[in-house]
């Protein structure tokens, strides 16, 4: 690939991984960044109960839905 490090967030993804992840975002035209975040989305939601997640932001956007 030739990225020595990534975003904040992505410097801990192996070089091997991305390399996966870029075939996979050729193969399903999705952007990194996306597969990343529904990533995460799925991690926290297997550990992490949705009321923990709450924040003063994330209530204000819930209300306004």
């Amino acid at each position: 690939m030739g990225y020595s490090r990534y975003a904040w967030v992505g410097n801990k993804i192996t070089e091997g991984d991305m390399s996966r992840l870029y075939h996979l975002k050729k193969a399903t035209k999705k952007h990194i960044t996306t597969m990343v975040s529904e990533a995460v989305r799925l991690y926290l939601s297997q550990h992490i109960p949705a009321q923990e997640t709450s924040t003063p932001l994330t209530d204000k956007i819930e209300e306004k839905l």
